[in-house]
């Protein structure tokens, strides 16, 4: 009886030391992501915000200290901003998706696409949402990159990243809206927008996407048109506290109402202002290609705007705990500044660093499909020392 015992104890600890020695997607793909610590999807949230709320291990009192606590690079190029859940990264490429242990970029899993990869992610209920370029969208297990399904929707789909929502994954592809079935990858309905670049924002039901000539609101059960409004080449906007916030190529940043399409304000900057805007406490974060600018969200004044060296800037801009981050892309540099004044916190250096930043449980991840270090691309996590 005592032998019994002692091989049952033996075989529990066994188990325990099995269970720890694994990477974190393996402990926690499976359940549902901690908010605390999780970047699920491009630009954080469903509203597309680019504000992470729950970050406290950065923030302007010592963000200026980051640093390098590692890197890896592959002869793929890394085109899209990662999506951080449960302890790992995932990130398109060059014809893969990748899964990377979040506490030291050892290779998790990598899974072969049939095109590359150009926007991020969307991990949701232990499955990553990946958007291959022209054809179509794939579900992957986030344990193993066993993919699900694929469906080859048509149309440029490169630089759309999915959103899922109560059920669908929604994608901008070619010349319009689609939503699928998340969990089959069946086409649920579309709407024609006339083409987009596009990343969709959802919010009370509805989805919004700007489109090459207007900004819209569909119905996300539907797909009916719920309201649009005529613009020239809208970003894809950010949705918070019922209004739609969106830049323009005409050089302005819009706020409208989310129901109705009204126009509440509209700010005129020195450029195109299709960088997607960020949103948290009250302040809409906006670029465009010579500077950037924090502007009141209830009124649309503006309270501070800063050039920072480097011509144009990354996809989108993203906040968290006082600080905005973003990457100038002429020179590859990623910066963080404070929220408050614009002052300029920390800079990485001249680099590589081209993709929008993702900042989540105490670390800045950058990634870039061009690095003078590799032959390729590098995915780089920075964080205090």
């Amino acid at each position: 009886m005592a032998t019994t015992h002692r091989r049952a104890s033996a075989l529990t600890l066994l188990l325990v030391i099995v269970w720890f020695a694994l990477p974190a997607a393996a402990r926690s793909a499976s359940s549902a992501p901690t908010a605390s610590a999780d970047w699920p999807r491009y630009h954080f949230d469903n509203g597309s915000t680019g504000y992470n709320p729950y970050e406290k291990g950065l923030g302007p009192s010592n963000v200026s200290r980051l640093r390098l606590r590692w890197a890896v690079g592959h002869d793929m190029y890394f085109y899209s901003a990662p999506a951080v859940v449960g302890g790992v990264v995932y990130v398109g490429s060059d014809r893969y998706l990748w899964a990377f242990d979040a506490t030291g970029g050892v290779t998790v899993w990598s899974q072969k696409s049939p095109w590359s990869i150009f926007a991020s992610p969307a991990v949701s209920d232990g499955v990553v949402y990946a958007v291959d370029g022209y054809t179509g969208v794939s579900a992957f297990d986030a344990m193993t990159g066993t993919r699900l399904w694929r469906n080859r929707l048509g149309g440029d789909v490169s630089e759309s990243a999915p959103v899922v929502a109560d059920g669908l994954v929604l994608i901008g592809n070619g010349d319009g809206l689609t939503a699928v079935d998340a969990s089959t990858g069946h086409r649920r309905w579309s709407y024609a927008l006339g083409g987009t670049d596009s990343t969709p924002a959802v919010a009370s039901g509805l989805v919004f996407i700007g489109g090459y000539k207007a900004i819209y609101a569909i119905d996300a059960a539907s797909g009916k048109l719920v309201w649009s409004r005529a613009n020239e080449g809208i970003g894809s906007p950010a949705v918070a506290d019922g209004v739609v916030y969106a830049g323009s190529s005409d050089h302005k940043v819009y706020a409208l109402d989310a129901s109705t399409g009204k126009q509440l304000w509209s700010v005129r900057a020195d450029g195109d202002m299709t960088c997607d805007p960020a949103v948290a406490n009250g302040v809409v974060y906006a670029a465009s290609a010579r500077s950037l600018y924090a502007i009141d969200a209830a009124h649309g004044a503006v309270l501070w705007s800063r050039r920072l060296h480097g011509f144009g800037f990354s996809r989108s801009l993203i906040a968290a705990n006082g600080v905005v981050y973003v990457t100038a892309t002429a020179t590859g540099t990623g910066y963080a500044l404070d929220a408050a004044t614009g002052s300029i916190l920390w800079s990485s250096g001249p680099g590589q660093y081209y993709s929008s930043p993702v900042v989540v449980n105490g670390t800045l991840y950058l990634a870039s499909f061009n690095d003078p270090f590799t032959s390729g691309g590098r995915l780089t996590a920075f964080a205090l020392p």
